[in-house]
């Protein structure tokens, strides 16, 4: 067998046998942990998606090159790199962004002032 797929194999028998790991309580909020490297995350849902980066399997392919994800997701961002596609658009000037990050930087320096 090849050792990529033993690898997966026994990642998969592990995750499967424990489930998602839960950490400790701060200010009333329960935290999660990763079952492979032990990361402390904030919920169930980014646990399991933090550990398909163990698994190394990474189906999505962008459709204009050759970059691979392990999420859809990731994957859709990543394309509007090649697209254009600026979903954001600050409410003062008009500007708009590809990245919502992006529109919250700008926010944050934008002087124009908002137009009724």
């Amino acid at each position: 067998m090849v050792p990529f797929l033993c690898f997966i194999e026994s990642l998969t028998e592990a995750l499967d046998a424990n489930p998602v790991v839960p950490g400790r309580k701060i200010a009333s909020r329960q935290l999660f942990h990763c079952r492979i490297c032990f990361k402390t995350l904030s919920t169930a849902r980014q646990a399991m998606h933090h550990e398909l980066v163990h698994s190394g399997i990474r189906p999505f392919k962008c459709s204009f090159c050759e970059k691979v994800y392990a999420r859809e997701d990731g994957r859709v961002r990543h394309e509007r790199t090649h697209t254009g596609v600026k979903l954001y658009k600050c409410e003062r000037c008009g500007e708009s962004f590809t990245w919502y990050n992006t529109l919250r930087r700008h926010r944050d320096k934008c002087k124009v002032k908002v137009v009724p």
